[in-house]
């Protein structure tokens, strides 16, 4: 999505001047922009020695197992213990990354599974990472997941069940920007 922003910055931005070099990475890349991405497992390294932005955009832990890969390093297929002791890796990776004032936004949901009512506030972890990997937390913004944009019959369901084990669904990110102090 970034590159595509970027692509498209004449129409938000008015001085043109502005030099950006954007470095796209996954694990599998795939998509529209699958041959500008490098292919790259976060946790053996980062794309580039030196990176004053970085975005990270994790799979939605419970929500995307088995969606890109059979993998065991893809973050996708890990239980929520793996997740998280792979999310300290990254974000050390990232930080060696980084000087003074580097940033990093991380993109993440809380988890709950309705049939359990368990719930995995996974924004408070990343929060707790990224400052123990020598970040400051920024800022704090949320974005839709836009689930609840699909109102057919399963997403009834999915409410109903929500409703009877007290359960509160969440259609919303946390985009969460932390610093190099």
């Amino acid at each position: 999505m970034l590159l595509r922003v970027w692509e498209d910055r004449g129409t938000w931005i008015e001085d043109d001047s502005l030099r950006i070099d954007i470095v796209l990475s996954d694990l599998l890349p795939r998509g529209p922009y699958g041959k500008q991405i490098i292919p790259c497992d976060l946790l053996k390294g980062f794309p580039t020695e030196h990176a004053d932005y970085i975005i990270v955009d994790p799979p939605y832990h419970g929500l995307t197992k088995g969606q890109y890969s059979n993998l065991p390093n893809d973050l996708a297929n890990m239980d929520a213990p793996q997740w998280t002791s792979a999310m300290v890796r990254i974000a050390h990776q990232l930080r060696a990354t980084q000087t003074r004032g580097g940033r990093c936004t991380v993109i993440v949901p809380n988890n709950r599974t309705i049939s359990t009512g368990k719930r995995l506030l996974f924004p408070e972890i990343v929060r707790r990472i990224f400052c123990d990997a020598d970040y400051k937390l920024f800022d704090v913004a949320y974005a839709s997941r836009r689930t609840q944009q699909k109102q057919g019959r399963q997403m009834g369901i999915l409410n109903n069940r929500a409703r009877r084990s007290r359960i509160l669904m969440s259609d919303v990110s946390e985009v969460l920007t932390f610093v190099v102090p």
